[in-house]
């Protein structure tokens, strides 16, 4: 039996980072005052569009929403 796993991400949406979670490649923002309820993402996105390191995101010196 698959079991889903929740992953702490980060994905930048019109410049800021919306903090959430992955479970089966669809990203879920904690907040869900921000104009969607999830997201399908790709291996392409990770690393450019979608982070789950902190630390990167930080780097970038853009606000993160949580």
């Amino acid at each position: 039996m698959k079991k889903n796993y929740k992953r702490i991400a980060w994905l930048l949406d019109d410049g800021i980072f919306l903090e959430g979670y992955t479970v089966k490649r669809v990203f879920i923002p904690n907040d869900k005052g921000c104009g969607f309820s999830s997201q399908g993402i790709r291996k392409r996105d990770i690393g450019k569009v979608l982070f789950y390191n902190k630390e990167d995101v930080l780097k970038t010196g853009l606000e993160i929403c949580n």
